[in-house]
């Protein structure tokens, strides 16, 4: 891919990586609707050199542009989020009350309110035990959890299907959104 070896060097450099990483986010959008990307590609613009980002091109139509790309969000925050996501995966894999789920997380949630969030979760499976029915949940206003016994798996990927991807979670506001 053209000018990739440029990207891979700008996520390398500490400095770069937050721009670089938001560039490969954005550029993994494209490529899912399938255009074409190639990165850092020189471009005059008068008597100026300029490098943007991404050159996107539609093979369909022939249309292609030029993108910048400006940070999407911190990669700390990705990694502060990831953790929770795995935290929630676990309680939910590790369980040994067999239910289906699908969930989204709705802001951004600090470290100090993952333990209320993850015994939260454990409570409402030890209720989906007891009742078998299916459960909504809004944990806080920062998760949203749809549980169910695993009998009931059909009706929670029927929930899972547009904004929420069933038996996985998705970070809302990024790109696709």
């Amino acid at each position: 891919m053209d000018g990739f070896y440029s990207l891979h060097q700008r996520l390398a450099d500490r400095s770069k990586f937050e721009e670089a990483y938001s560039v490969l986010q954005v550029a993994d959008g494209l490529v899912a609707a399938d255009l074409a990307v190639r990165f850092d590609i020189p471009v005059r613009v008068g008597s100026s050199l300029k490098v943007p980002d991404i050159l996107v091109a539609d093979s369909e139509t022939g249309a292609s542009f030029y993108c910048e790309v400006s940070t999407l969000y911190s990669a700390q925050g990705h990694v502060d989020q990831s953790r929770l996501l795995g935290a929630v995966h676990t309680v939910l894999i590790q369980s040994a009350i067999p239910a289906a789920f699908a969930g989204q997380i709705l802001r951004p949630i600090e470290d100090e309110e993952i333990t209320g969030l993850i015994n939260r979760i454990q409570w409402e499976l030890i209720e989906i035990e007891n009742d078998t029915s299916f459960h909504v949940v809004d944990i806080d206003g920062a998760l949203q959890l749809a549980l169910a016994p695993a009998a009931l798996e059909d009706r929670v990927a029927r929930m899972g299907a547009g904004t929420w991807i069933a038996t996985q979670f998705v970070e809302r506001g990024h790109v696709g959104d």
